[in-house]
């Protein structure tokens, strides 16, 4: 983002990582008719029984976050 920031050219990447820029127009949004598709965000884990309590927290707050 730093390098489109100092002008040197564009760049795709999600919304929120991005808005405080647009919204004090440091950013701009070019090519909107070309807005990727969607894609989801996916937990990737060894499946077992005993899956960690600190990754079974951390799944469960982002599905729980993510699903709206």
């Amino acid at each position: 983002m730093n390098s489109t920031l100092n002008g040197n050219g564009i760049f795709i990447a999600p919304t929120f990582m991005i808005a405080s820029a647009l919204e004090e127009g440091r950013l701009e949004t070019v090519l909107d008719q070309y807005t990727p598709v969607t894609t989801g965000l996916y937990a990737v884990y060894p499946y077992s029984k005993l899956v960690s309590t600190k990754v079974r927290a951390f799944v469960d707050f982002i599905a729980e976050s993510w699903s709206s």
